[in-house]
């Protein structure tokens, strides 16, 4: 594997692949050796590379000198890859959003409709005691209670201010230290024991330039159900982050937020709602997500 270190070629470029294994274990493994040298020394030395390499392609290339403008310009005409950490987002950017969402007048979310996927065209009024949602958490965030702040550092927590989404609205500005610092609402039991659809909201402001913090559904097991993504950003900073998950059983859950390290953001007006209903409970375990 290493007999082309003994043979002084010098590459310009040089790089490795191993082979997946079709010998038995213990035998010697293969792997394919590319490399870009120049033709005089290639020439020269191609027996010694030949002896114990089975030469499998050679192509011959010329060399020229060009400005760094000419040379990354071709790649203006190129597709940008975007790269997202959750397949709802990447969604997202290539259809469009998921999600609608209404607000009333102190901008607590009323309805939310899907515009595509195993949901499309279905419509939920969502207020804070409707025939089908059931509450299953809100918060105004005026109070510290009844939220759960970890911290795994000696900065960050939470405190609540006087600068909301509305004149004389309060918000809690959260603050964490590392990545693993968490604020956490209390577990809360659906009311339904067979599946059920959710939706989850929560508004926020990153200060600084912080990024979006990341809000997610949490089961009792640990496991995430869903992450919540942006549908309404307003011109004055906040961004309504919303989001829907299937339970696979009647459960209890809550959200999860964290931010990057450092990050501090505002937050206001956090819901969790259940649909209840026969159809609700019917769809969800159709579509439930495994």
């Amino acid at each position: 594997m290493n007999t082309l270190n003994k043979i002084a070629l010098n590459p310009i470029f040089r790089n490795a692949y191993l082979r997946p294994a079709s010998t038995p274990l213990g035998a010697s493994e293969k792997q394919l050796e590319t490399f870009v040298v120049r033709t005089e020394v290639y020439e020269k030395l191609r027996p010694e590379v030949g002896t114990p390499c089975t030469i499998r392609d050679e192509i011959r290339m010329s060399e020229n000198q060009v400005d760094a403008y000419r040379f990354v310009g071709p790649l203006s005409s190129d597709r940008v890859i975007h790269f997202y950490q959750n397949t709802e987002d990447a969604l997202d950017a290539r259809y469009g959003p998921e999600l609608e969402v209404e607000l009333s007048g102190d901008n607590w979310p009323t309805k939310a409709t899907f515009l595509r996927g195993v949901h499309r065209g279905e419509s939920y009024q969502l207020q804070i005691s409707g025939p089908k949602i059931h509450e299953l958490f809100h918060s105004d965030m005026d109070s510290l209670s009844p939220w759960g702040i970890q911290r795994f550092g000696k900065s960050g927590g939470m405190e609540i201010m006087d600068d909301g989404l509305s004149h004389r609205d309060q918000s809690a500005r959260y603050s964490s230290n590392t990545p693993q610092d968490n604020l956490t609402s209390p577990f809360e039991q659906m009311s339904d024991p067979k599946p059920g659809l959710l939706f989850f909201s929560a508004w926020t402001k990153p200060l600084a330039g912080a990024s979006l913090p990341s809000i997610s559904l949490q089961d009792e097991r640990y496991e995430y159900i869903a992450h919540a993504r942006s549908v309404i950003h307003r011109a004055d900073g906040w961004v309504l982050l919303a989001g829907w998950g299937q339970s696979s059983k009647g459960e209890r859950v809550r959200l999860v937020i964290q931010q990057e390290r450092g990050a501090i953001s505002l937050l206001d007006k956090v819901y969790i709602g259940e649909v209840t209903g026969s159809a609700a409970a019917l769809r969800a375990r159709r579509f439930s997500r495994q």
